[in-house]
């Protein structure tokens, strides 16, 4: 049974976005330490070009999970099929506030998919509202016919700051994420202190399971493959 703390969505509300054919592929990681940072963003600078709509800011999402937290132990167990549930917006300094959005994410090894809901409110909006609250904010009727373990609540605010790329030979577009930093989470984890990450991670996401050129100065030299999840270590860093 559904949780009753999710209505359905009011009139007017925008309705789900279709599957975008650009959020389906290959999602490759690889992780840093914090000495490295300076080294990594200076080359990703020099081997590609930024993003020209938007290089940089600062990413904010609320994960979902069940109480006993099924959506996390599908990272800690390793298993070839992970689902994550989030609400998300941005913080760009002196730029108007960020809508928030719905997004579901799943991988099936390193392939994901990924479809977003807009919603009505924004982020800053969002902040201000404690977990309790979240855990009342209406879902599209979309999101709420997936096969997912419901019921799901709030469980963890996480924020860090986002550079992107594009590798100028193959257009794979590219992060760099760093400052991972959990916010605050729900009264069931236990600690309401903030969790800062050391180092950071580059994602790279294409059409096809193989690292782009500009990233080949960077392996086993600075960054190593990895499965890396910010929000099992964000997790791990208030638990």
């Amino acid at each position: 049974m559904r949780s009753l703390a999710f209505k359905a969505p009011r009139p007017g509300e925008p309705s789900p976005s279709a599957e975008d054919p650009a959020q389906l592929g290959f999602e490759l990681k690889y992780a840093f330490d914090r000495w490295s940072l300076g080294v990594v963003e200076s080359h990703l600078a020099a081997a590609c070009r930024r993003d020209p709509e938007h290089p940089s800011n600062t990413v904010v999402s609320v994960y979902f999970d069940t109480p006993d937290l099924v959506l996390l132990r599908q990272k800690a167990d390793s298993l070839y099929l992970k689902t994550k549930l989030r609400l998300r917006w941005y913080r760009s300094p002196g730029a108007p506030p960020s809508q928030a959005f719905w997004e579901l994410k799943r991988r099936v090894g390193n392939r994901r998919s990924k479809r977003r809901w807009p919603t009505t409110l924004e982020g800053a909006a969002i902040e201000r509202r404690s977990f309790a609250a979240l855990a009342s904010l209406p879902m599209p009727p979309d999101l709420l016919a997936e096969e997912l373990p419901w019921p799901l609540l709030p469980i963890l605010q996480v924020a860090y700051r986002r550079r992107r790329y594009v590798d100028p030979h193959g257009g794979v577009r590219m992060s760099c994420d760093s400052a991972i930093t959990a916010e605050r989470g729900h009264p069931l984890l236990g600690r309401s202190r903030r969790g800062v990450l050391a180092g950071g991670v580059v994602e790279a996401k294409g059409s096809r399971a193989v690292a782009p050129p500009c990233l080949q100065g960077l392996f086993g030299r600075l960054c190593f493959r990895s499965s890396f999840s910010k929000y099992d270590a964000c997790y791990r860093s208030l638990t």
